[in-house]
This record gives C-alpha cells, structure tokens and sequence, in this order.
C-alpha cells in the first residue's frame, strides 16, 4: 500500500520509487535538460553537468512537490483551499498549482521576504499573509490559519508526495545520463537555523553518493553562522576542502547529526543510505 507507515510516522522507503513513478508534475513542470558546464569542468577537471531547474516556471523545482501534493489531495479538500509558509520558491509553486488546479491558496511569509517574491505569488492569485521575521515564526502562524480556516498544509519538504515530487528529478538524471554518475551536488538553501538542509529526495545511481546544503564542504564543517544547537540537522562530510577547490571524488559523507525532529522524513534518506554505503 502507498501510505502504509512505518513507527515515527516516517513511511516505508520502498513506497517512494512507486510514488515518483506515479508524480504527477508533468501537469506543470518540465522535463529539464542535463547540459554539460564547460567552464566548470575545465576547472575542476571533472565532467560537471548542471540539472536546468532554472527554466521550470517559476525558476525553481519546487512546483513539482508542490503541484503533486495538491494534485493528490480528496476533491472535498482542495476545494477548502491550500495553505503554506514558505519564505520564496515554495511559496511560487503552491501558488502556480492553486492555479492550475482552481483552487484558493494562502502563503504566510516572514516580513522580511524580498518584495518581488512577495510579488510573484500574488501574480499567480494566491493570498499572502505576511507574518513574523523568520521562517519559524511564518510557518506557526499558518498551523494557526490552518486550524482555524480548515485547509490543508502544504509542507516545504516533510511530506511523502512532496518527496516524491521532488524526486522525479533524480529519475529524470538517471534517464538521462546512461553512464555511472560519480556524484550528485544537491544544492538546498532555506532559512538558516530551521530548514536549511531538508527538501530534496534523490533517487541514487550505484556507486554514487549524496552531498547536501550550501555550505557544508567547506573544511567539513557546518557554516559557523549556523549553531548547531540551533539547526534541526547537520551533515559532517570527510570532504577537506569546498566543492570549487577541486577534487570531488571518493569522498562520503561521515555522520548525520540531528538535533529536532524537522524535516524527519527527508532526513532519514540520508540515514538509509549512510547506512547501506558504510
């Protein structure tokens, strides 16, 4: 079964394959090119390829979570209307898919939110409550909404069809790159001290290996503007020096540290394949 669970509320991993082969992005995303970096290459005298998810709609991937969570929700509930807290890229999905699907969409945003993000949603007909001066703050107040509106929550991140959403662009990688991959850089910002390394599922080729959030091989450590105390999760890599430095082969990522309980189901991916490459 598709939400069969598993204890901690995560769900079993051998339902995800199924559910990003049955995602339904391709309502609103495309399947984009896997185009050769020349330059880059030449640098770090590897062959890089860079995934285009800066020619989807709204310049990000995560129209695909998005748009598969709402596509999946009962009719009953979607015609209640959506709700999110997203400080950007998410918030745009949601937005684009309320759209598409005919449905009312409110996205609580941190106050600090760049205008011509707060402007692209409202483009896209979705109301935007702007809330609090972080994305904690924003995404309180739409639990608050939530209950008191009755509509469903689309999460960044933490949610199976999210996942599976964004996971379809691991499958497309896969398709088309025939040959072995060395590596997958998953580049994944957010909004430091809460959800800065959580969004992204990749399905993995064998014998590659999975590199996550912004900064983290820089000297193998977390930025330091960053406190660990403070972060729902760190990764701590064997990497000695930053992505741009140069080598990026055989290298692993050591250890996954967590510290709240954000972003679980993402996560344990990281977990599991710690596990099986160990």
């Amino acid at each position: 079964m598709l939400n069969s669970s598993v204890p901690g509320g995560g769900v079993k991993h051998d339902n995800y394959l199924e559910r990003i082969l049955k995602a339904r992005v391709y309502d609103v995303a495309s399947e984009t090119p896997l185009e050769l970096a020349p330059g880059l290459s030449r640098r770090l005298r590897n062959r890089l390829l860079i995934k285009r998810e800066d020619l989807q709609p709204i310049f990000s991937f995560k129209l695909r979570g998005a748009y598969n969570k709402m596509a999946g929700l009962p009719r009953s509930r979607l015609a209640r209307g959506v709700i999110a807290a997203s400080a950007g890229n998410h918030a745009q999905g949601v937005a684009l898919a309320a759209q598409r699907l005919g449905c009312r969409a409110v996205v609580v945003m941190p106050v600090t939110t760049p205008r011509i993000k707060v402007d692209a949603v409202l483009a896209r007909g979705a109301q935007v409550v702007l809330h609090g001066d972080s994305y904690a703050e924003a995404f309180a107040q739409a639990m608050r909404l939530k209950r008191r509106r009755g509509l469903a929550f689309v999460h960044p991140y933490d949610d199976p069809e999210v996942i599976a959403g964004q996971g379809t662009i691991g499958m497309e990688i896969l398709r088309q790159h025939q040959g072995p991959i060395d590596a997958v850089f998953v580049a994944i910002g957010g909004v430091p001290n809460t959800d800065w390394a959580a969004d992204t599922a990749i399905v993995r080729d064998q014998g590659g290996y999975l590199v996550t959030g912004p900064d983290l091989l820089i000297n193998g450590k977390a930025p330091a503007s960053w406190p660990l105390d403070r972060a729902p999760y760190y990764l701590e890599t064997s990497v000695p020096g930053s992505f741009a430095a140069g080598d990026v082969r055989h290298r692993s990522i050591k250890r996954v540290a967590t510290a709240a309980g954000e972003g679980a189901m993402a996560i344990a991916f990281v977990h599991r394949y710690l596990e099986e490459t160990a």
